[in-house]
């Protein structure tokens, strides 16, 4: 019996704790299940407020920079990983190409200016990227109206209407940064108002952190030294995006150009409001006239060998003469006009926000690597070459890259090779160029840009001017009129000076002798233009770097 009651009371004990034990374990489950639950619906909203803030408030800057981040890690691993015999490149190239500029294009705002500037050397990518890369000049979304009447009333106040008869809602262009709008004053003086587009200032940032991370992977990935430039092109676009900055350009290049004997009288630059004027609006004088992307109609109308006269003449002056170059001459920031007071023709110049001053030191460095191509002096080449950091082997690509012509030819025979291999050769070609980065004059990059654009706008009008002659008299102008001052120049100083001026203009005279005997030949039998035999010319050579297929770029586009 006794036995039994302890059966009994350890039984009732044993269920008693198995019930509390499977309390507990229910009630741990349920907690489990009720954390889980919260976790998920906290991360949820978390994530989608963050989704929210980060598209309402920042303009999306921080998802566009996750999917930068995404895409552009997918190409540097492809590239890395993939660019051997055992792939085929070409379709590589083809599906990066295409990752690449969707990226660009659904980004918009500084991911195509970006673009635009890689763009403009696109001929050393290969042809995939090139065919791509030309379309961005078609890439500029315009804001609606609401958007701008916000930016409006932020920077001017909410009474802005009061300093105008009317505004156009519709905008006459668009570009990556900014659009403009034609208005008239209270005063009946018409302006074009330039109105940054309402996400740039928020996304600015980010987009410059995510050009310099890239530059940085880049770099690691194919051992080519890129992102010592990238600080560099970063400061001069946050200068593009502050109006303040074109308004004092314009102003600078203006007294530049009145000053100038040849230029004051055709070349205009349109004048500022400033009291319309902020870091996001920029008001200035409305000018009618004809871009020069308008080739076909602009030889009905007007002088096209006067056109780019006056277009070379004030961008070679700029460059060698007075070390402020503007960096965006594209044929659309560019109108042909009759002045109304004197009926004289003459070019308008827009869009200031982007420039390069050149020191002193560098100007006349440039003049002198200009002298030295035309004397054929390979040893004063080499010497600015290494003194610019670029490896004296590589001195013959960066003088055909200076003058865009041919210099030497490299001696390279590169038939024999596979696409793989000559991609290959060209990469190698580019990591010896840049030798010591830290000696490399910044400034170059921009000047570069500059160049093939106007290289371009002369080979599109068919060469009328002879560029190469013209760069290189304003080059020996800038280096004789404003060399370093000498106390006492001695006889064979002068006498040696005298030699190498003699030189120089019986190149000139040759260099002109052959262009307007090749200027005859394209009229009688309408063959290529001398700029047209250059580039061939050129794109032979650069296959002789090992640059694949270069293409242009269509700078008539956009």
């Amino acid at each position: 019996m006794f036995r039994s009651l302890v059966q009994r009371r350890f039984a009732s004990s044993a269920t008693s704790a198995a019930v509390k034990r499977a309390g507990v374990s229910g009630s741990n489950g349920s907690s489990g299940g009720s954390r889980f639950l919260k976790f998920t619906v906290y991360g949820t909203g978390f994530l989608g407020a963050g989704f929210l803030i980060d598209k309402y408030y920042f303009d999306s800057a921080w998802s566009r920079t996750a999917k930068s981040f995404y895409v552009l890690a997918r190409i540097g691993y492809d590239y890395k990983f993939k660019f051997n015999e055992q792939h085929d490149i070409a379709a590589l190239h083809e599906e990066n190409a295409d990752r690449f500029f969707n990226l660009l294009n659904e980004n918009k705002g500084l991911y195509i200016k970006l673009g635009q500037n890689i763009a403009n050397q696109a001929s050393i990518l290969p042809p995939a990227f090139q065919k791509k890369f030309a379309k961005l000049y078609d890439s500029a979304a315009e804001d609606p109206w609401e958007k701008v009447d916000m930016i409006l009333q932020q920077e001017l106040g909410t009474n802005y209407n009061d300093y105008f008869n009317y505004i156009e809602k519709k905008p006459i262009a668009s570009a990556s940064i900014a659009q403009v709008h034609k208005a008239e004053l209270k005063t009946g003086e018409q302006v074009a108002l330039k109105v940054q587009h309402y996400y740039i200032a928020k996304q600015i940032d980010a987009d410059l952190m995510t050009y310099r991370v890239f530059t940085k992977i880049y770099e690691y990935f194919f051992e080519i030294p890129v992102s010592f430039t990238s600080q560099y092109i970063c400061d001069h676009l946050k200068e593009e995006v502050d109006f303040r900055i074109e308004l004092q350009n314009g102003e600078k290049v203006r007294k530049f150009i009145a000053d100038d004997g040849y230029l004051h009288n055709k070349v205009h630059v349109p004048i500022n409001y400033q009291d319309l004027s902020t870091k996001r609006i920029l008001a200035s004088e409305w000018c009618d006239g004809l871009p020069l992307t308008d080739y076909q109609e602009l030889k009905t109308q007007y002088n096209t060998k006067k056109i780019m006269k006056y277009y070379l003449e004030l961008f070679s002056k700029m460059i060698f003469q007075w070390g402020f170059v503007h960096s965006d001459p594209h044929p659309g920031n560019l109108l042909v006009r009759y002045n109304k007071n004197t009926k004289i023709q003459e070019i308008v110049l827009l869009d200031h926000g982007l420039y390069v001053e050149f020191p002193e030191s560098l100007r006349y460095e440039y003049c002198a690597l200009w002298k030295s191509l035309f004397e054929l002096n390979d040893k004063e080449l080499k010497k600015i070459a290494i003194k610019w950091g670029i490896g004296s082997e590589q001195s013959d690509m960066f003088a055909s890259f200076s003058l865009l012509k041919p210099y030497h030819k490299s001696g390279e025979n590169l038939a024999k090779l596979s696409n793989f291999e000559r991609q290959e050769y060209m990469k190698e070609n580019f990591k010896k160029f840049f030798q010591e980065t830290e000696k490399f004059p910044l400034e170059l990059i921009f000047l570069g840009r500059s160049m093939r654009m106007i290289q371009l706008l002369n080979q599109k009008y068919r060469a009328p001017v002879n560029r190469i002659n013209l760069f290189t008299r304003e080059a020996v102008k800038g280096y004789y009129l404003n060399e370093p001052d000498v106390k006492h120049p001695g006889f064979w100083y002068r006498f040696e000076r005298s030699i190498r001026y003699s030189i120089f203009v019986v190149i000139l005279t040759i260099s002109d002798i052959t262009f307007y005997t090749s200027k005859f030949s394209q009229y009688l039998f309408n063959t290529k233009n001398v700029e047209d035999l250059l580039q061939d010319q050129m794109l032979k050579q650069m296959k002789e770097f090992g640059i694949e297929n270069p293409q242009d770029i269509d700078i008539f586009s956009g």
